[in-house]
């Protein structure tokens, strides 16, 4: 047995090594590129798809509000007819949507006034009051 100088003593690694270990760390690199792309991708469309889920709920819920029928069961704190439609509406756009809570306030500089509210059912009961 030999002992060369210094670039006798590399040691050889076959090629097949070296390729098979090229290879695997291209896969891993591509395996994390395309999940990246994946998960921003996928982000984006389900974000820009609850905002238009959101705009729609409320424009369907600004179109059913009567602020004259509100105002007016503010100030004799009894439910109208429209403010019951209302509630009911608010109550269903909550469980069609899977949304946690739904609110019509009026707010003034000093105070915020929660006229109807349609919270999410927990153990198949509402979380809400029926006065205005």
């Amino acid at each position: 047995m030999t002992f060369g100088t210094g670039s006798e003593k590399r040691i050889k690694r076959p090629i097949q090594r070296d390729i098979i270990a090229g290879s695997l760390v291209f896969i891993i690199l591509v395996c994390v590129i395309l999940s990246l792309q994946a998960y921003f991708v996928l982000s984006k469309v389900l974000s820009s798809r609850y905002e238009e889920i959101f705009e729609d709920v409320l424009l369907c819920a600004d179109h059913m509000i009567d602020t004259d029928d509100l105002q007016e069961c503010i100030r004799t704190k009894t439910p109208s007819e429209k403010y019951e439609y209302l509630q009911d509406r608010f109550d269903h756009m909550v469980d069609d949507f899977k949304l946690e809570h739904l609110y019509c306030i009026i707010a003034s500089n000093t105070t915020i006034t929660n006229v109807v509210s349609a919270p999410a059912k927990r153990n198949g009961q509402p979380e809400r009051s029926t006065r205005p």
